[in-house]
């Protein structure tokens, strides 16, 4: 199946315009070149993704890759490689982006999902990080929940920014690399009854919420150990968020050897039970 690729160069960048669908979703942006911008839109139906979307940032040398869902559905079911890009941001203009699939840049390289618009809304994705993902930051009004950040093939420290967009989720932080969530930018209900995964609990991972607002991290919990059976709330106490101390939990647990990574199985178990 032919790919669709630059319809117009200027200098270093490749921007490829796909307004309609046809029978190819194969979208490659040219490899030589370090700069792409992929427009998707008027994709009006969600029976359209059957037709296997993907998406090919630049797979050498790439300073940015920017995907543009303009429309409903233009961006629903597709996948993403944001290779070894140093910023893959994806920019939601319109409702209805579901069940995407974007794995985020490796190399020291960041992942922005934006959408501020009333109406856009990106639910029910995954995030897979690389081994070298520094930053994910999701900016989204309300309508940006229940998606699963997979930080765990991360090997040296992973940021993870909820300014909006985090409500419902779940996020697994690197089985022996820094864990930092920040919801401290966060507007309201931004990290509300999100499931965080540490295996050493607050060992090594960091989480901040806004002490100002009571509500962004309401009915949120971290949990720890192999097979996550331990778990600590976050709390609202005296104006400020702290993970609860409790006998069975994850906050200052013994530090141990490093268990083995969760199976698959066993996550989705756990994403499974949480979500009910």
């Amino acid at each position: 199946m032919p790919s669709i690729t630059c319809s117009k160069i200027d200098n270093d960048l490749c921007h490829i315009t796909q307004p309609y669908m046809n029978s190819s979703r194969n979208i490659k942006c040219q490899d030589d070149l370090i700069n792409c911008v992929v427009e998707l839109g008027d994709q009006l139906t969600k029976e359209w993704p059957k037709l296997a979307s993907i998406v090919h940032c630049p797979s050498s040398e790439c300073s940015s890759c920017v995907i543009q869902c303009m429309s409903p559905y233009g961006c629903y079911g597709i996948t993403i490689l944001g290779y070894n890009c140093s910023l893959l941001q994806i920019n939601i203009t319109a409702p209805n982006q579901e069940n995407a699939t974007i794995y985020a840049p490796g190399s020291g390289g960041d992942l922005r999902l934006w959408g501020n618009y009333s109406d856009t809304s990106y639910e029910w994705g995954e995030i897979y990080s690389s081994p070298g993902t520094r930053n994910i930051i999701l900016d989204f009004n309300d309508l940006g929940r229940y998606n699963i950040i997979h930080g765990e093939y991360v090997t040296d420290y992973l940021n993870i920014t909820c300014i909006g967009g985090c409500l419902g989720s779940t996020i697994i932080c690197p089985n022996d690399a820094n864990c930092n969530i920040d919801c401290s930018l966060g507007k309201i209900f931004a990290c509300r009854k999100i499931e965080v995964m540490a295996i050493e609990g607050t060992h090594d991972m960091n989480w901040r919420c806004n002490d100002d607002d009571e509500y962004i991290c309401v009915n949120s919990a971290l949990h720890c150990n192999k097979n996550f059976s331990q778990a600590s709330e976050m709390q609202y106490i005296r104006g400020k968020w702290e993970l609860e101390d409790n006998t069975n939990g994850c906050v200052n647990m013994p530090t141990v050897a490093p268990s083995p990574a969760p199976t698959s199985s066993e996550l989705i178990r756990f994403v499974m039970y949480v979500s009910n």
